[in-house]
């Protein structure tokens, strides 16, 4: 299962067997019924604790595995063998809660991603080296959404804002290649326990292909931003709304790096000293890095330089006028152009047919297209994907969890309705 079960499906019945017996009461409970009552608390109460820990153990087995496979033939030979029976059962165990590490074909299964590469740079992430498996995806051959970007590729997907593991997970094993979960519209957040479970739901399908996850922070913050990287398995990324300056771009990057991170690479056109990093370091102990036994210290600093895609979203027309300076601060991997925020910012809410709006969002799209940034953005009602492609979007959201949803229902009524009519 994608997420712990909740015990709560296990309390319906269990009231009702307590309720029948609490009209059967014309006399005192025996002895014995009292026991038995009190036995079946307790074991929900056990169950709610063992569930809870469940993804917990889970994720902590695979980082073990994860470490264990790269360990050399001393390492391993100097390491106790488990008994045969100790070792089936926790496969079966990780193969029944944890499709992500069943064993997978590379002629039929392709991903994109790849482990990390000793020689890739960690400064001047635009000139990373890649790597990746064999497969007849283009995307394959890079280690990530992030690399596959800057060489050239195009990505689609769409937002998820239904909060919904189930769906998470469903979507990740369609092909998608990225899908954006919304901590800003949505019910999701990082307050809840369905924030890291979403993600969660997206590596239990990676299986059979990576579709990585972008979140939408609600807002520029720190503190969200530090805890978001902390549960979040790279590759993947981050999309941070209403940015209207550099100096805003500036502290989005800061927050996704740590103090000393950057340093100056001559091989790349962009001074990499100009911003440091501000983000606070739990490394050893946090998901991303399996708690410290998946990736090294050292392999997930590079992972935040080559794997952790950083968009800006620019929503209003102050914000356009700052693309050139946004677009320059070294980091920043891509600007999310959201169409309809940016007709609201000139009072023409969602009239894309306004010469006013298709002139604003004609001059965001040329400076992001003219800077070393790629140009990502919903699809407004008005284009076609392949106008936008042809336009020269590297990264669309064309769709949401929950219009798809809706439509299908609308699709499904209105046969039904024409069948009995």
């Amino acid at each position: 299962q994608v997420s712990p079960i909740r015990i709560h499906r296990l309390l319906p019945p269990c009231k009702v067997w307590l309720d029948e017996r609490q009209g059967m009461r014309q006399a005192p409970i025996a002895p014995g019924g009292i026991v038995s009552s009190l036995s079946l608390l307790l074991l929900l109460v056990a169950s709610e604790v063992l569930l809870q820990q469940t993804a917990v153990f889970v994720d902590c087995f695979v980082a073990v595995q994860h470490r264990d496979s790269k360990r050399g033939s001393t390492e391993a030979a100097a390491t106790p063998a488990a008994t045969p029976a100790a070792t089936a059962t926790a496969t079966a165990f990780i193969a029944a809660t944890k499709p992500s590490i069943r064993t997978r074909s590379r002629s039929n299964a392709p991903l994109r991603t790849s482990p990390v590469s000793s020689s890739s740079t960690c400064i001047g992430s635009r000139s990373s080296s890649e790597g990746g498996e064999s497969s007849t995806f283009a995307m394959s051959h890079h280690r990530s959404l992030k690399q596959f970007l800057k060489h050239g590729g195009r990505a689609y997907g769409p937002v998820i804002m239904s909060d919904s593991p189930v769906v998470v997970e469903m979507l990740s094993l369609v092909g998608y290649d990225h899908l954006v979960i919304d901590f800003e519209h949505s019910p999701s957040d990082l307050h809840s326990n369905n924030g890291i479970s979403l993600l969660r739901a997206a590596d239990a399908s990676a299986s059979n292909r990576r579709t990585e996850c972008i979140v939408r922070l609600a807002g520029h913050d720190v503190v969200g931003m530090k805890k978001l990287l902390d549960i979040m398995k790279l590759p993947g990324g981050v999309l941070v709304p209403m940015v209207e300056d550099a100096a805003t771009a500036r502290e989005v990057v800061a927050s996704t790096r740590y103090p000393k991170q950057l340093k100056r690479d001559s091989g790349n056109p962009k001074p990499q000293n100009n911003i440091d990093g501000i983000r606070g370091c739990a490394a050893p102990f946090v998901r991303a890095t399996g708690w410290g036994m998946a990736v090294s210290m050292d392999e997930y600093m590079e992972q935040i330089c080559n794997d952790l895609l950083v968009m800006v979203q620019v929503e209003s027309a102050e914000g356009v006028e700052s693309i050139e300076e946004i677009a320059s601060v070294d980091g920043i991997d891509g600007i999310f152009l959201g169409p309809f925020d940016l007709s609201t910012s000139v009072g023409r809410m969602g009239q894309f047919e306004d010469e006013e709006v298709q002139q604003l969002i004609k001059n965001a799209e040329d400076k992001v297209l003219q800077s070393d940034c790629f140009l990502a953005g919903f699809r407004p009602p008005t284009m076609t994907l392949h106008g936008m492609f042809d336009r020269g979007y590297s990264l669309v959201c064309g769709s949401l969890d929950v219009g798809l949803l809706k439509a299908a229902a609308q699709q499904d009524i209105e046969a039904a309705n024409e069948a009995r009519n």
